[in-house]
């Protein structure tokens, strides 16, 4: 008789091989001289426009948390796709904050090493920070003004999508596009972003891409700008989005993980 499938034994089952994808396959379309530029990863919270100037630490990278056209605010009668590019933000919100905050470092040599993720946040929060507390309008505005920087066609292209996207710029957003006080703006088009797009992926996913975003950013050439395509994470939500429409997918993967388990083991 077919065993029935239990949903938090299935969740537990994927879970694991998120974990065990890890950065498996994680491809960067543009290549450079490996270094290790980043070794800590903390967050921050954003409430002041792009456009003003920077107040906050400086570091290797300020990674930014966006999301596309999800709805603002108010999350009344969405549909399903958007839902789900919001419920992909609250989880993504969690990994972020898995490191200490920003503010908590006063070494300015371990400074040096360090990559912000940058939350927009509506006020300041001492709390763990959720979609609830996320400021989409202030998010489109970092988004709008990160469709002004020069980057790469297909970048651009990504900038359409719901997200979420993790965007990192070796310099804050406000000195790489400055308006001069005649209202002129002047971009530095030699300034490199990073760029993972997160749209479509299932929520439960975000563990395995966050942590393949940490290890890209610490071996990629810091002089160039690239689209992250971890390809284990996406084959993971895949499987994930599939376990939703059939339950039974699970009991079959965890199968094949037994396979690879014991497969990958040291000889």
């Amino acid at each position: 008789m077919h065993k029935k499938s239990d949903p938090a034994r299935s969740g537990r089952v994927l879970a694991a091989l998120l974990m065990a994808l890890g950065v498996a396959g994680c491809a960067i379309e543009e290549k450079g001289a490996e270094r290790d530029t980043v070794v800590i990863h903390t967050w921050r919270t954003l409430t002041r426009p792009p456009e003003e100037p920077w107040s906050g630490p400086r570091t290797a990278l300020y990674t930014y948390v966006l999301v596309g056209d999800v709805g603002g605010n108010d999350a009344a009668g969405l549909s399903y796709a958007t839902l789900e590019a919001r419920r992909a933000l609250d989880e993504l919100l969690k990994e972020v904050q898995a490191g200490q905050p920003v503010a908590s470092i006063a070494d300015k040599e371990l400074l040096v090493r360090v990559n912000q993720f940058c939350v927009p946040v509506r006020g300041q929060s001492s709390g763990r920070l959720t979609s609830d507390l996320y400021d989409f309008d202030l998010a489109s505005s970092y988004l709008n003004r990160m469709r002004l920087v020069a980057l790469p066609a297909d970048m651009t292209e990504h900038l359409s999508r719901g997200g979420p996207f993790l965007i990192g710029t070796r310099k804050p957003l406000a000195e790489i596009v400055v308006r001069a006080p005649d209202g002129a703006l002047t971009i530095d088009t030699q300034s490199p972003v990073l760029m993972m797009d997160l749209s479509g992926m299932h929520p439960k996913s975000m563990p395995a891409y966050v942590k393949a975003y940490k290890e890209a950013v610490r071996s990629i050439d810091p002089g160039r700008s690239a689209m992250l395509q971890p390809l284990g994470p996406r084959i993971a939500s895949e499987v994930l989005k599939l376990n939703e429409a059939l339950p039974f997918v699970a009991e079959a993967y965890a199968g094949t993980q037994k396979r690879f388990t014991a497969i990958s083991a040291p000889q």
